[in-house]
């Protein structure tokens, strides 16, 4: 990735289409699929001609818009995300959205530019993970209150959104892998009920007390390590594995695709274990559902740290290192 990001001067976005609009954008933040882009990591899987801008959550002002859009008017505040890493970024001070492919929301005045800007891919991510996928309820979280979650990276921008999420549905207990560093901010700050730091000894050996205790584990990280600990029992029969880091490899290997096709179509990979790879665009009902969710029960967006854009080649390599505590967002001049 060193050498492949750089800020360069480039023509505004004009409307083409009559279901365009264009923003201002006022902050946007980085997700691992953005360093990934960068890093040649995504080529087998997507086609990108260069330069590209990167970048797929935003929060801004509409500046222009075309004639088919009725649903919003110039000099309405929004927030969302783009439908596709494809599309040339919002890590930019415009950006074009088509309104019925990308997610466009107004944002609510409670909301911070930051805070906006976090919310687009990580509460999809997290929404797809424990809704679409691990079947909590949204709206009778009563029927929720037996099931028990844990969250492999806690402390990350998918991680922390995950367990805000799932303290507004009511689980009966909401656990969290980190490292030392995180855990009293994980415990206090976002109120999960208990936290294992990787720091101090085997995984395994530390949760060997919760046989088939957890219903759904949420995996930010990757690793073969966390996939043994759901072969060893953590989870209860006919329990989810579902991780959200997608294929790991520039050059994707016979058994990382016998993997991701058992991860495709959730089959059972550790005997009675469901096993899921999040892979592919999510759409925009999914962010519209997540969205309504999280301003309806008042959750606020954790901002990890705030950069401009000429700081934008520093705050990727941290975003890489996997430390960062929640998200970090790019904020303009304007904003």
């Amino acid at each position: 990735m060193d050498g492949n990001i750089k800020v360069l001067d480039r023509e505004e976005p004009k409307i083409t289409h009559g279901k365009e609009i264009i923003v201002r954008v006022i902050a946007s933040s980085i997700n691992p699929v953005d360093w990934k882009v960068a890093g040649g990591y995504m080529k087998t899987y997507l086609k990108i001609s260069l330069p590209h801008t990167l970048g797929l959550d935003y929060a801004g002002v509409i500046v222009a818009k075309g004639e088919g859009v009725t649903e919003f008017e110039v000099g309405d505040e929004v927030y969302g995300k783009l439908h596709s890493p494809e599309s040339d970024g919002t890590q930019a001070e415009f950006v074009k959205l088509n309104v019925d492919k990308d997610s466009v929301r107004k944002k609510p005045k409670e909301f911070e530019w930051s805070q906006a800007a976090t919310i687009g891919v990580c509460g999809t991510t997290a929404w797809y993970c424990l809704v679409v996928n691990g079947r909590l309820d949204p709206f009778e979280v009563k029927n929720n209150s037996s099931k028990n979650v844990i969250v492999i990276g806690c402390s990350g921008g998918v991680g922390i959104f995950t367990c805000q999420i799932l303290k507004k549905m009511g689980v009966g207990q909401i656990w969290g892998i980190c490292s030392t560093r995180n855990a009293e901010f994980m415990k206090n700050y976002i109120g999960i009920d208990v936290v294992v730091d990787y720091t101090k000894g085997d995984l395994i050996k530390q949760l060997e007390t919760k046989k088939d205790f957890f219903h759904l584990c949420v995996d930010c990280v990757g690793g073969g390590e966390y996939y043994n600990l759901a072969s060893k029992g953590m989870l209860r029969k006919n329990g989810l594995f579902i991780t959200i880091t997608g294929p790991p490899d520039e050059s994707p290997s016979l058994s990382s695709f016998v993997k991701l096709g058992f991860g495709i179509l959730g089959k059972k990979l550790f005997g009675s274990i469901r096993y899921k790879i999040l892979l592919g665009y999510l759409n925009d009902s999914y962010f519209q559902e997540m969205a309504d969710f999280v301003e309806r029960n008042g959750i606020i967006p954790y901002v990890g740290k705030q950069c401009s854009l000429e700081e934008v080649e520093e705050a990727y390599k941290e975003s890489k290192s996997g430390r960062t505590r929640g998200k970090i967002v790019i904020l303009n001049k304007s904003g």
